[in-house]
């Protein structure tokens, strides 16, 4: 597991795109209650937080994003970890 800070300037489309896929992948692995909809009215808003938030960490395995975690000042605003990557420690990693 490779856990890395990334900053915003290098939040290129390619990363961005990996993570809403963990996002997408966390969100139907633990959110039942959000609707097709709601996973689709949200991915907008979701794509401009990983863009912009202050400071955003990422973990990689098999060379892929597995999950993220991202930080405003000292409050933790997101954090998912990809379906296939629960249980394994990541997001207490993150922590």
């Amino acid at each position: 597991m490779v856990i890395t800070q990334v900053k915003k300037e290098k939040r290129e489309t390619g990363l961005v795109d990996g993570l809403l896929a963990v996002w997408e992948s966390s969100v139907r692995a633990t959110h039942d209650f959000l609707k097709e909809d709601d996973v689709e009215y949200l991915r907008p808003y979701v794509e401009q937080s990983l863009r912009e938030i202050p400071v955003l960490f990422c973990v990689e395995e098999a060379d892929r994003p597995a999950a993220f975690l991202g930080m405003e000042g000292d409050s933790i605003e997101m954090l998912f970890v990809a379906a296939e990557f629960r249980g394994r420690g990541i997001g207490s990693a993150l922590m």
